[in-house]
């Protein structure tokens, strides 16, 4: 039997799920969850072993990283993923599978058993972008470039605390700056060295420093 955790901000999305879910006599439904807060707790006291969580919980994709790093045994099942994009991004963050706004309840049911045996059904496009992401992130390994000269010295603060793998909030916090405005120089340093990402950025920021 899979033991379930549900995290959903919604009430009647999140009673609705777990009345949906109790004649399944293969999925027993430990727990609920309506906050971010309350989530990362019953995953510490229930140990699921799977956790179907609405993706507008964590405060950022950063949080949902960190969440992943410290549980690397919590199984996360994604609610809602609206783009092929979203797919790969919370992917990266850590999310083991996903369900789309027109995933049936039986989807639902059978993307738990799957994301459990470390399965995620995809579709073409969502596999297509996973397997280009890899292939940016070896080619970032691979070849190495030098920081772009236009970097501010700022943003190049910004980017170590990137490659320590700080979330917005604490970067804000290091270097007393409003979130938005951490955000605003992240968004300039992913433009000015042309990555897609976080973690390319990090990747080429390490590369830069160790001189290969």
């Amino acid at each position: 039997m899979t033991r379930l955790l549900i995290a959903v901000s919604v009430r009647l999305y999140r009673d609705g799920l777990r009345l949906s879910l109790t004649d399944d006599p293969t999925i027993e439904v430990v727990g609920t969850a309506a906050t971010w807060a309350e989530c990362q707790r019953e995953l510490e006291r229930l140990v699921p072993d799977v956790t179907l969580l609405d993706l507008d919980l964590p405060p950022s994709d950063e949080d949902l990283a960190a969440l992943a790093a410290q549980r690397p045994d919590a199984v996360l099942l994604g609610l809602a993923v609206r783009e092929a994009s979203d797919a790969v991004r919370f992917a990266e963050a850590g999310v083991s599978g996903y369900l789309t706004h027109d995933d049936s309840l039986e989807d639902l049911r059978s993307r738990i058993v799957n994301v459990r045996n470390g399965r995620q059904p995809c579709t073409p496009e969502v596999a297509g972008l996973l397997l280009r992401r890899v292939a940016d992130l070896s080619r970032a390994d691979r070849a190495p470039e030098s920081l772009p000269d236009t970097l501010t010295a700022r943003e190049r603060q910004v980017l170590g605390f990137l490659d320590r793998g700080l979330s917005n909030k604490e970067i804000a916090r290091r270097l007393h700056i409003q979130v938005a405005t951490v955000k605003n120089h992240i968004h300039r340093v992913l433009e000015k060295m042309q990555v897609r990402g976080r973690a390319e950025a990090a990747a080429r920021y390490r590369q830069h420093l160790s001189g290969h």
